[in-house]
Parts: C-alpha cells; structure tokens; sequence
C-alpha cells in the first residue's frame, strides 16, 4: 500500500511487509540486494542500510505483479 519510503544514507530502514492477498508475494530492491519474499497470510521484515542517496525502485518480483503496479520508491536523502 505505501508507494514511498523514506531514509537516509548510513541510516538502518526496516521494512515489515504483511501478504494480505491469496498469493505470495516479495519485496525487492535490486540496488540494495533485498529480495524477501513473503507467503500468503505471512508477513515478514528486511533491514538494509543504503549506501547511496537517491531514488530507488521496490517492486514484487512475483511473475506479473511489477506490471500489475506492485512498485514504490524508496526516497534516500544524504
């Protein structure tokens, strides 16, 4: 349900994404190498740390589900 995230280099983020729906799902960044997956009813939580400031894609890597709009953006701030 959240499109944009909010961080800040060298600053820990915690993610806690909760599989509400009928299908799996994951939640990925591909600059950060998060790839967490999360099964139907399940819920589940990533720490990163980013590196880089900018503006980064977070999408489910479920088979249609980048296209269907599963997508936001992790804003980091120096």
């Amino acid at each position: 349900d959240t499109a944009i995230i909010k961080a800040k280099v060298g600053q820990p983020l915690e993610v806690t994404v909760a599989n509400k729906g009928a299908l799996d799902h994951n939640f990925s960044v591909d600059e950060f190498g998060v790839n967490k997956s999360v099964a139907i009813g399940a819920s589940g939580t990533v720490t990163f740390t980013p590196a880089t400031a900018g503006e980064f894609e977070f999408y489910c890597n479920v088979a249609g589900h980048e296209a269907a709009g599963m997508v936001g953006t992790i804003s980091v701030s120096p």
